[in-house]
């Protein structure tokens, strides 16, 4: 497998979870590119697996509502896709918001 998508999970507030998925990653060994897409996930990924991500060179792209992010490695923070520069606080509160707007159940199935 080369490429994972993610769909419809609010990994937000999930610490346990979030680094299961991350680990799964790292497990993956074809593994390329991983993509969430409609999820919930934290401003910053403060994982201590998100540096082996650089080693392994995985991309990993978050679409919460409208705009594609990818994930900085180094600074375990979302970045504009399109090197648009980082993910502001206030536009990640806009795109969470949109998120459980969109999804408003999806936050009781993960919690």
């Amino acid at each position: 497998m080369e490429e994972l998508w993610l769909e419809l999970v609010d990994l937000s507030n999930n610490v346990q979870l979030l680094s299961a998925v991350f680990d799964y990653i790292l497990d993956c060994r074809m593994l390329q590119s991983v993509s969430f897409r409609n999820c919930a996930l934290p401003m910053i990924i403060d994982l201590p697996v998100t540096k082996k991500l650089t080693k392994r060179n995985i991309e990993i792209a978050w679409n919460p509502s409208l705009t594609w992010y990818r994930l900085n490695p180094e600074s375990r923070s979302w970045e504009y896709k399109d090197g648009g520069g980082d993910l502001s606080a206030d536009d990640y509160q806009t795109e969470i918001d949109t998120f459980y707007t969109m999804h408003p159940t999806v936050g009781f199935f993960f919690s």
